[in-house]
This record gives structure tokens, sequence and C-alpha cells, in this order.
């Protein structure tokens, strides 16, 4: 009967370690930190000319039209 108490607490404080510990880390990490690749949709804005652009750098915008 204590060994199953026992096993009950301390599956308790492992939940516990887990959400103090893991959890903050997880929702404080910058998904676009240093180093880290960025992935943009892959739809192209059609310029005036004919020619198309798609979506580049870290905020995935459209360069301008070329000519423009």
């Amino acid at each position: 009967m204590l060994k199953n108490i026992l096993i009950v607490i301390g599956g308790i404080a492992g939940l516990i370690a887990v959400y103090v510990f893991l959890v903050p880390m997880l929702q404080n990490s910058n998904p676009q930190a240093e180093g880290d690749m960025i992935a943009c949709t892959m739809d192209a804005k059609i310029c005036p000319d004919g020619t198309g652009v798609g979506r580049v750098g870290p905020n995935c915008e459209f360069p301008a039209c070329p000519g423009e």
C-alpha cells in the first residue's frame, strides 16, 4: 500500500517538474532565432509586365516587381 502511494506521489512530482521546467522553455522559444530556417508559402504575385515574384525574406513578403 505504501509502495503504491509513493509511486503516485513520484508520478505527480514528475508531472510538476515537467510543467515547471519544460513548458516555459517551449513557450519562450523563438521560432525565428538566428540560424533557423523560415518556410514561406509558394504563392506568387503577378506583376504588370506578366512576370511573377515569390515571397522572400524573414517576413515572407513579396519583393517589388521588375521595373517598380
